[in-house]
């Protein structure tokens, strides 16, 4: 699924395709993907609240369910060709730091990961950033999509306007 990127310090999205656009592309095109019999798994990147009700339970019964993010779970890294420390391959232009240079060893990531900045951004980054995703079942699992849709759109693009349905 589409994401934006984060470069120069701004969101950018070059097809900019809307959350909902996507999801009605993968519920049409679903049925076909079934009966072609090939093997595969979708990544949802976005809310699962955007999904018709049933969708997302039949993707996951049907083991065809990717979701979450290791940047909302604080519980990975990504490094760039560049050998930089960056939070998610969407963040390309935001380095943590060089890993050869900065972290060579795993005392100094582990000192990095425990600074309080850090600590702060990846509590910032796994919050929910919407008060209706908050009571959530499916908050584990969805985590209310990629964060830098949220940096991109208005949550208008990425929840329902009448209000979250249970899935």
């Amino acid at each position: 699924m589409e994401r934006p990127i984060i470069i120069n310090g701004t969101t950018s999205s070059p097809d900019n395709v809307t959350p909902q656009a996507m999801v009605d592309f993968l519920v049409q095109t679903y049925p076909r993907l079934e009966r072609i019999g090939i093997r595969y798994t979708i990544k949802v990147s976005v809310p699962f609240c955007l999904f018709p009700p049933g969708f997302i339970d039949q993707l996951r019964a049907a083991g065809r369910l990717l979701s979450g993010c290791h940047l909302l779970k604080g519980n990975g890294i990504v490094v760039d060709p560049r050998g930089r420390l960056i939070p998610c391959n969407h963040f390309c232009d935001n380095p943590l730091g060089e890993v050869r240079t900065e972290y060579p060893t795993p005392e100094h990531f582990q000192a990095f990961r425990s600074r309080p900045d850090i600590k702060a951004f990846y509590q910032t980054m796994g919050a929910c950033p919407d008060a209706r995703c908050v009571d959530c079942p499916e908050w584990r699992e969805c985590g209310a999509g990629c964060r830098v849709h949220w940096f991109h759109m208005d949550s208008r693009q990425l929840l329902p306007s009448t209000g979250i349905e249970r899935r």
